[in-house]
C-alpha cells in the first residue's frame, strides 16, 4: 500500500505544479498592458471621429478585444455606424471608411454630393465599359421640340461612378454575361437638377473620362444642325 500512497502523492504534486504553471502565466498575461483607443467622449452614430474623441488607455492584454485598435491615427476620419459610449473600446468593426465601396452606397459619397441612377445600355455608356470608379462625361441630345432646336450638348464632366446594375437591378461586372443597364453617379445637388431635365428632354450618352478631368460643368454651346452645317441645313433640321 506504501507505493499506492507514493503514487497518488507523486500525481498530486504533479496536478499541483501544472496548476501553479497555468496561474502562473495567466497572471503573468493579466499584468502585461496593452494600449488600446477608448471614446473620450459619447460618439453618436453616423460620426466622423477626430483625434479629440478618442484618447489610449492601456489594459491588461487578457482583456484587449481582437478589434481593439491600439492608435488613433487608425481610427480618424472614420465614420462610426453605431453609438459608441465614453470610455468604450473603440473596435474596427463598427468604423467604416468614407470612400469605400465595400461599406455600401452611403458611405461611398462625399458630404454635399447625392447618388443618382442614368441610364447606362452599352449604345450610350460607352459599349458598356464603364465600371464602378470611373470617371464619365455626360452628352445629352435633344430633338427639336418647344425647347428649341435639335442639339447635343456636354453637361458634366469627370463624374464618378459608384456602381453599374443591369436591368433587374443587380450589380453589374464586366464578363457576366449580361448588359449594363443604369449607372449610379456621385453628384452635386445641382448637378441633379441638370440631369434631370436633361433625362426628361432628351438621351444621355456616357464617355469614359481621364481620371484627372478639366473641373467643368458646363462646356460650349454644344452642336445643332446650324453650327454643323450651316444655318440653311439647320432650319431644315427644326422642322
Amino acid at each position: 500500500m506504501l507505493w499506492v500512497s507514493r503514487r497518488y502523492l507523486i500525481m498530486s504534486i504533479a496536478i499541483g505544479a501544472v496548476i501553479a504553471a497555468v496561474s502562473y502565466l495567466y497572471l503573468s498575461a493579466a499584468a502585461v498592458e496593452q494600449p488600446i483607443v477608448v471614446a473620450a467622449q459619447d460618439i453618436p452614430a453616423y460620426t466622423w471621429i477626430d483625434a479629440s474623441m478618442l484618447r489610449v488607455q492601456r489594459v491588461p492584454a487578457a482583456a484587449v478585444h481582437p478589434q481593439s485598435l491600439p492608435d488613433p491615427d487608425l481610427i480618424r476620419g472614420q465614420y462610426a455606424t453605431r453609438n459608441i459610449l465614453s470610455e468604450e473600446a473603440v473596435l474596427s468593426g463598427i468604423l467604416v471608411n468614407p470612400g469605400s465601396q465595400a461599406a455600401g452606397m452611403p458611405w461611398q459619397l462625399e458630404p454635399g454630393q447625392r447618388a443618382m441612377a442614368v441610364p447606362c445600355p452599352p449604345g450610350r455608356g460607352a459599349g458598356g465599359t464603364i465600371a464602378p470608379g470611373h470617371l464619365v462625361d455626360l452628352v445629352h441630345f435633344r430633338e427639336s421640340s418647344i425647347h428649341g432646336p435639335a442639339a447635343g450638348r456636354l453637361l458634366l464632366t469627370g463624374v464618378k461612378v459608384l456602381d453599374v446594375r443591369n436591368s433587374s437591378g443587380s450589380p453589374w461586372r464586366p464578363g457576366s454575361g449580361d448588359s449594363p443597364s443604369t449607372a449610379v453617379l456621385a453628384v452635386a445637388p445641382n448637378q441633379a437638377e441638370i440631369l434631370a431635365y436633361a433625362m426628361s428632354t432628351g438621351d444621355l450618352f456616357l464617355t469614359v473620362s481621364p481620371y484627372d478631368p478639366a473641373p467643368l460643368h458646363t462646356a460650349g454651346e454644344g452642336a445643332t444642325g446650324y453650327n454643323l452645317f450651316g444655318e440653311e441645313r439647320g432650319e431644315l433640321g427644326h422642322e
